[in-house]
């Protein structure tokens, strides 16, 4: 009787970057919700990470090929890996969930992608200080640059009275920076805060 092949291990490390199927699959200007399934169903585990702690829903966001997708495509990816047991919470070497790369390092429609599927708005940082964030600091603080990421934060429940781990609210975070301005070359950086600025004011429940 001829033996049955072999299935590949799906779930180990390898190459120089120590990556693996299902990132591939995230990677690829051709990902889908059908290429994640076959890697699954085949016995790939949604949760397992790279060295540095990276899963499969650390890549919905900093997608290479925005062209080629749209939101929906990053939701249904999203939803399907969160569907098949993928966690929100994972965090890599950083300290960054799915959501803080998206936020750090992705678009709105990843961040939307993330928040839709359950990703918690309101997650602090941890401690000590992480990567690019400072420790107990939430999304919404991360993100103040960017009014697009900002108004879809509060649209999911993100707590806008929740200031920094420092004691200050939002308000008088985007005031320190915008008080600082200096180069005309970090125009937008500083007109994204003040229209997240007017976000988060219109939020805020006067005492």
């Amino acid at each position: 009787m001829p033996q049955s092949p072999t299935k590949p291990d799906l779930n180990q490390h390898i190459g120089e970057f120590s990556s693996f199927p299902l990132i591939w699959a995230m990677m690829t200007d051709e990902r889908s919700v059908e290429m994640l399934d076959v890697l699954i169903q085949a016995g790939a585990n949604v949760n397992f990470a790279t060295p540095e702690g990276y899963t499969a829903l650390h890549w919905v966001g900093d997608y290479s090929y925005r062209s080629d997708t749209t939101a929906e495509d990053d939701y249904a990816i999203a939803a399907y890996l969160v569907a098949q047991g993928g966690d929100l919470n994972a965090r890599n070497h950083y300290g960054w969930t799915p959501l803080y790369r998206a936020i750090r390092e992705g678009v709105a429609e990843e961040v939307e992608a993330l928040l839709r599927a359950g990703a918690d708005p309101n997650a602090r940082m941890p401690t000590p200080k992480a990567f690019a964030f400072e420790p107990g600091d939430t999304p919404l603080a991360n993100a103040l640059s960017d009014p697009k990421k900002v108004k879809l934060l509060l649209a999911h429940g993100a707590d806008a009275s929740v200031g920094t781990e420092e004691g200050q609210s939002l308000i008088e975070k985007i005031d320190a920076e915008l008080s600082d301005q200096t180069p005309v070359s970090y125009a937008p950086y500083y007109d994204g805060l003040r229209q997240s600025r007017t976000l988060i004011s219109a939020t805020i429940r006067p005492n």
